[in-house]
């Protein structure tokens, strides 16, 4: 039975210039990959560089195109991390613009699963972002993932006291972090519960605490036990820059799932943050042959 996942999230434009976007070629560098070559002739959906999933060479990011229906679906397949995929993209128009829709398929070789869920959310926020204002707040660099630790830094047009509000409250960690039923004790050795399964990051405890500046807290999950969540809040003028780091990785575990998962996660703070109650998150389902934590 092979993996599959599905994400989706709406776009405040009309389906023509949505799928423009994930067509042309010039427009696929601009929040996809460092580098696109497509030709619907050629039946070509060629993608590569530092800014896609494993960071791949020309060679290894060609693609080929299975569906093409202006306006409407194109699908290709293409290997990512030397796996073969299959990726089906849907464009429906909505009342308030469009929705996009991606499928991912493909089989885990030896052992050697994908974060495509995870990954997506991360490109379909990016997308979104393109179409709507011309720009993406962040953009990963797969030829960078560090070892032994993750950090990240990113401006959000938001007070620190609002970005901090996201970080503990629960009502507003369920809209950015996929929390389920999530229980915080602000305050140092207080419980900090996203509500996933066990393995998924859970349970979690407060390390300390610092109002509107700084929450750190400790990490478990089935990949790395006894690692640390910090967030730093520089806030100025209205604006914060928010400052992830995520230790205590041994130095040769591998960080690519966590880096992409990371990186959605703070896009999608950052979203919400700056858009508040109009801000709506990316949906995603996954079935896999075997667990897998969602980082």
């Amino acid at each position: 039975m092979p993996n599959t996942s599905e994400v989706s999230i709406d776009i405040a434009a009309g389906a023509a210039k949505v799928f423009e976007a994930l067509t042309n070629s010039s427009a696929l560098e601009q929040w996809f990959a460092e580098h696109a070559d497509v030709d619907r002739e050629a039946n070509r959906f060629d993608f590569w560089g530092r800014n896609t999933y494993g960071n791949p060479s020309r060679e290894d990011g060609r693609g080929r195109i299975l569906e093409w229906t202006d306006g409407a679906e194109l699908s290709f397949e293409s290997r990512v991390r030397g796996i073969a995929c299959v990726t089906r993209l849907f464009v429906v128009p909505t009342p308030g613009g469009s929705r996009v829709t991606t499928q991912q398929e493909y089989q885990p070789e030896d052992g050697n699963d994908l974060n495509l869920d995870g990954a997506w959310c991360l490109l379909l926020q990016n997308l979104r972002s393109w179409v709507e204002t011309g720009k993406v707040v962040w953009r990963p660099d797969y030829s960078k993932v560090p070892r032994g630790e993750l950090r990240f830094a990113v401006d959000a047009q938001a007070s620190s006291a609002t970005v901090f509000n996201a970080l503990i409250d629960p009502a507003q960690l369920s809209r950015w972090m996929m929390a389920e039923s999530p229980t915080v004790a602000p305050e140092i050795g207080g419980t900090y519960d996203l509500g996933w399964p066990e393995g998924d990051g859970r349970p979690l405890k407060i390390l300390d605490i610092a109002q509107d500046s700084r929450l750190v807290y400790s990490w478990d999950d089935a990949k790395a036990t006894g690692t640390v969540v910090t967030w730093e809040l520089d806030g100025s003028r209205g604006a914060t820059r928010i400052t992830l780091v995520h230790s205590g990785f041994d130095e040769s575990h591998p960080l690519d799932d966590y880096y992409g998962g990371w990186a959605d996660f703070l896009l999608r703070l950052v979203g919400l943050c700056e858009q508040g109650p109009r801000w709506t998150a990316p949906a995603w389902s996954a079935i896999r042959t075997a667990t897998e934590p969602r980082q």
